[in-house]
């Protein structure tokens, strides 16, 4: 996968997504307009840009589970930019179920400390 960013709407708004060589970096959920999710990827916003091959796909679910619709998302993601707390707390979220809720206490005492409750 190569590094790759794109902006794209929805119904809900713009979105942003960006990807590593590693996996999924980061997605900027719904906004207004097209400025403050390219701002918060660091790129030029350009809504009209061809879709980045290596994003396609992830492209099209999004646009899918934010219509509604059930959607798996089994992408590999690049977790580097976080610090080591926030990568566990990154790893046990999505072991999280579909449809499913739990609470900052599980979600601490998952990573190993539950006394992070306010940190998660």
């Amino acid at each position: 996968m190569t590094p790759a960013a794109y902006v794209f709407q929805t119904d809900l708004g713009w979105i942003g997504i960006s990807c590593t060589e590693k996996g999924l970096r980061q997605l900027i959920l719904p906004q207004s307009d097209t400025t403050e999710v390219s701002r918060r990827l660091g790129i030029e916003s350009n809504p009209d840009a061809v879709i980045p091959l290596a994003l396609a796909d992830i492209v099209e679910r999004l646009k899918l589970y934010f219509n509604g619709y059930k959607t798996i998302f089994p992408d590999t993601l690049d977790l580097s930019a976080g610090t080591d707390f926030q990568q566990r707390v990154w790893e046990v979220t999505r072991l999280i179920p579909y449809g499913e809720t739990r609470s900052y206490s599980w979600v601490a005492e998952k990573t190993g400390n539950r006394n992070a409750v306010r940190a998660v």
